[in-house]
């Protein structure tokens, strides 16, 4: 029973990053847009409105990810490294408070 939650917690992790990758990276690319025009501004600060809704949503899934996580490495000894996932949402973090 235990190897079924093991791979079930893997399988919602990989699930939830994959997924959350691809946000990231638009996000990402959205808010490094320099823009030149008043009505790019406009656009930007919309952008921005709608990319900062979207983390709000998004880090309580995070938070939940992290803890189904922590119960992985508890039941099989090891998670999943989330390092690579952890750095772009900081960057993003970083990117919404300039």
């Amino acid at each position: 029973m235990l190897e079924y939650m093991e791979i079930g917690l893997k399988n919602k992790i990989k699930d939830f990053i994959e997924t959350n990758e691809k946000f990231l990276t638009e996000s990402l690319e959205i808010l490094n847009k320099k823009p030149n025009s008043i009505e790019e501004i406009t656009s930007a600060k919309k952008d921005l409105v709608a990319v900062v809704n979207n983390m709000k949503v998004k880090k309580k899934e995070r938070e939940n990810v992290e803890e189904m996580n922590k119960l992985l490495r508890q039941v099989a000894g090891q998670g999943l490294n989330l390092t690579n996932f952890s750095s772009k949402w900081e960057n993003l973090d970083t990117a919404v408070s300039r």
